[in-house]
């Protein structure tokens, strides 16, 4: 009983460590580049008037978070801790009698994989507040989609009963995530559709929870799609200038078409798979352990072969990351090679599950749904040259949480030694990574202030010029100075600057 509840207040302890952390870094968060634009009144006219996307629930996020500081420490914080805990807490559902200590466990995994993830969509969803608008807090919409992927083990799934207070709740939820992003609107009805038709084949019913989602997501997804902004972009494939385009619409021969198409499979194969390495290396690294050691996984007769693949496929994604930081000159071959790398691990990862799982066909088909929810999210981008690296967020949590169930079908439920050493390994690694990211962010911030000081001196004594200071590590946020003249103009008056006064923005050494 005792142990019990240390076990308890070690967990709220580290939960309550986690969450003032994040709210501390979202708080050094400064706003960069088109944050600018909508905290002030175009970007009201931008939201309501749908002139650049028709994301209106994104967009207000965005237009609320840039209009109050607190408003955005409030919901960035809230985020960052939110994804890691909701992760954790799927992956222990799909873990048969998981303890506390396996959930804490789970927990400091998530956030290691997350403070891991790929620098490029780092700053582009965790350092920019207008990304995490629309790629992080639907992301946590998205959360409610997950939780009825994993309700599809449980047994008495289609009989659990849901109040009409719930049932309008999953509509509005269902109806709001819709209006985040194109290709995440499109993958809620298709993934919808699908969970219908398998709890009619199933059960020869279909959860009344299940049925209003889906009916809030197509009527979600009819208005992301009203806007004329998108008939003009299938009409010509061009809209907002050329900033939105689906270059195949406007290709003139079909080898024109298959080139468009092939280059944006090696993208997005890449993005996904090879340009998240560490992800990945743990993935194979739990196979391996399954493979060759757990006691309820059916021994497999091919485990050598299968070992073999998971370590060439390791090694080939080691390759990827070494060659394509020092083979500038060869990118359009690198892009191929780490394309063929991706679709390998791809492959071998879905044997391997399909083998290590399929004597347990209802967590098998869980961990199947979630496996290939990561590359359907991102497939309807193959058409569309709005390809930045924050596309894949919501991709890799797909990948996080295979890696959590992995994790946890892979170490002993006792307390072995093993399963010591793992937690006592992620414990550490959980706090390195903390102490290096409040390193990053305390300069950051620091600088932030330093500028808010620099803008207020320059206001009071009415100054011809200010010189604003670099930010350190401005790898880690995305573009934080303008890099236009009419950007210039915006960030002088969302920080009440005269247009008269010269901003000279230094550069880091």
């Amino acid at each position: 009983m005792l142990s019990k509840i240390k076990s308890t207040r070690k967990q709220h302890l580290v939960y309550c460590l986690f969450a003032v952390f994040y709210f501390w870094m979202a708080a050094q968060i400064p706003y960069t580049h088109d944050d600018w634009d909508w905290g002030l009144d175009i970007g009201l006219h931008q939201l309501i008037h749908a002139t650049v996307n028709s994301r209106y629930a994104g967009n207000f996020f965005v237009v609320i978070m840039t209009r109050s500081e607190l408003l955005k420490t409030f919901i960035m914080g809230s985020g960052y801790f939110l994804i890691p805990f909701c992760l954790s807490h799927f992956a222990a559902k799909l873990i048969p009698n998981t303890s506390k200590n396996t959930k804490l466990m789970l927990f400091l995994l998530a956030n290691c994989l997350l403070l891991t993830i790929n620098r490029g969509i780092w700053r582009q969803t965790y350092g920019w507040v207008s990304g995490y608008a629309n790629f992080v807090v639907s992301a946590i919409f998205m959360m409610l989609w997950i939780n009825e992927i994993i309700s599809v083990s449980e047994p008495d799934a289609a009989c659990k009963k849901t109040s009409v207070t719930h049932l309008f709740l999953y509509f509005l939820l269902s109806v709001t995530s819709q209006l985040f992003l194109e290709n995440l609107a499109l993958f809620h009805v298709i993934l919808g559709i699908f969970l219908c038709v398998y709890h009619y084949i199933q059960h020869r019913k279909i959860p009344g929870r299940i049925l209003v989602m889906v009916i809030g997501s197509i009527i979600g997804l009819i208005i992301m799609f009203s806007s004329s902004l998108y008939d003009t972009l299938l009409s010509t494939g061009y809209a907002v200038g050329d900033y939105r385009q689906i270059p195949a619409l406007g290709s003139n021969s079909i080898s024109q078409f298959l080139y468009l198409t092939v280059r944006s499979m090696l993208f997005l194969g890449t993005g996904l798979y090879a340009g998240n390495y560490v992800i990945c290396m743990f993935i194979l690294l739990c196979l391996c352990r399954l493979i060759t050691k757990h006691p309820r996984i059916p021994s497999v007769p091919w485990r050598k072969w299968l070992i073999r693949g998971n370590i060439t496929c390791s090694v080939a994604l080691t390759a990827c990351r070494y060659l394509t930081s020092i083979s500038a000159e060869i990118n359009n071959l690198m892009h191929a090679f780490n394309f063929l790398v991706s679709v390998s691990f791809f492959l071998l990862t879905t044997v391997e599950l399909i083998l290590l799982f399929k004597s347990v066909p209802q967590t098998l088909r869980c961990l199947l749904i979630l496996w290939l929810s990561a590359p359907m999210l991102i497939a309807p981008l193959l058409v569309t040259t709005e390809c930045g690296s924050r596309l894949f967020f919501s991709s890799n949590l797909f990948l996080i949480l295979i890696s959590l169930v992995l994790l946890g079908h892979s170490i002993p439920k006792s307390a072995s030694a093993f399963s010591v050493r793992v937690e006592r390994v992620i414990a550490v690694t959980a706090a390195v990574l903390l102490i290096f990211h409040g390193f990053i962010y305390a300069q950051i911030g620091s600088c932030k202030q330093a500028r808010n000081t620099k803008i207020a001196e320059t206001l009071a004594n009415e100054h011809a010029e200010i010189i604003l200071p670099a930010f350190p590590f401005a790898d880690y946020l995305h573009i934080p100075d303008p890099n236009s003249d009419y950007r210039v103009d915006y960030f002088k008056e969302f920080y009440g600057i005269p247009q008269h006064v010269d901003v000279i923005f230094e550069t880091a050494e």
